[in-house]
């Protein structure tokens, strides 16, 4: 499974890479190799040093399904060109006429800037600062195994499509960091971490990358009181034959069939608002779990019936005795193995 999941990383770094390249939302069109600007500023050998500054502004939704998350990011880019030195205090340039990394979100599936215009800020010293606003859609793989319990990491993956590790080296920038409160419901986010994270092309090619990230913890409160409890009512409903007496085989079998299409129907409600992946969940297990030991109590009926009927009325009331205490504890040991292992 764990190399399923790779794999699946991999192939969706991959497709969303040469997405970005081809889309029309990138930062800026690379410098043309003939171009005098296309030069670095430092020697061959000599890495250029940017620094990444990714300010999240907001996170607004996390799409389970869908693996996509929509977020908006100020992004800050440093470095430094002794060819623009000049005595003036500042000065603003636009960014086509400068040498710049010209970099890439990998995993945007869609990307707006809200800053009208690509101009970068030069002092007298040739420090460059490039800021713009970005807006979108990005795609992350999530794994819902532990759902509602389940942790996501968050990422926004950088690269530059011209360039290797050994001729841009990036790091973090003090400016990083995200906004105090987002507007995402349901979830908890976590401070952001900004690492240096090359990536290899579909070419075989080391690109000059860096990498986001953010921790998202999933709230479970609203799903403990929306879905558990419900579930909990209606699979203690289904104990209710356990103290009726055995010869009243109409209303016990009547409340453990109940039990069993209120499950089965709770089931298909709750569809549309659980995550649809191919793979079962932790609520899944409890789901199924819950529908087994309802389906058991009908079998519980049905037994104590038949042994009443051969006239051990005693040993229909000893499996009744019994099963009040054997279904409550297999339920508890069934909710604390999902929510608790």
């Amino acid at each position: 499974m764990a190399c399923a999941r790779k794999d699946f990383r991999l192939g969706l770094i991959g497709f969303a890479f040469l997405t970005g390249i081809a889309s029309a939302s990138s930062f800026a069109e690379p410098p043309q190799p003939g171009d005098a600007i296309a030069a670095r500023p430092d020697p061959e050998g000599q890495a250029t040093r940017v620094s990444v500054g990714i300010f999240v502004v907001d996170i607004s939704d996390i799409d389970d399904a869908r693996q996509t998350f929509k977020a908006d990011l100020y992004i800050t880019l440093r470095w430094k060109d002794r060819r623009l030195e000049s005595p003036d205090v500042q000065r603003k340039v636009p960014l086509a006429k400068v040498w710049h990394p010209a970099f890439q979100v990998v995993n945007q599936r869609s990307l707006e800037r809200s800053l009208p215009q690509d101009i970068v800020k030069v002092d007298r010293d040739g420090n460059v600062v490039y800021e713009q606003r970005l807006e979108g859609v990005f795609v992350v793989p999530l794994d819902l195994h532990r759902f509602p319990l389940d942790e996501q990491l968050l990422g926004f993956r950088v690269v530059s499509p011209n360039y290797a590790p050994t001729d841009i080296e990036f790091v973090p920038d003090v400016h990083s960091g995200r906004a105090e409160n987002f507007s995402v419901t349901g979830w908890q986010i976590g401070t952001t971490a900004g690492h240096v994270d090359p990536l290899v092309s579909p070419s075989g090619r080391e690109l000059a990358g860096f990498k986001c990230t953010l921790t998202a913890h999933r709230q479970t409160g609203a799903y403990i009181y929306q879905f558990v409890v419900p579930l909990t009512l209606i699979v203690c409903m289904s104990w209710a034959p356990f103290w009726m007496s055995p010869e009243q085989l109409g209303p016990r079998q009547g409340i453990a069939v109940t039990s069993i299409l209120t499950v089965i129907t709770y089931r298909f409600v709750l569809a549309s608002q659980l995550p649809r992946v191919a793979y079962l969940t932790r609520f899944d297990f409890l789901l199924l779990g819950c529908t087994i030991l309802v389906f058991l109590v009908l079998v519980q009926v049905v037994t104590a019936h038949g042994m009443l009927t051969k006239t051990q009325p005693e040993r229909a009331r000893k499996l009744d005795i019994w099963a009040r205490l054997v279904f409550p504890a297999l339920f508890l040991l069934l909710v604390l193995g999902v929510f608790a292992l």
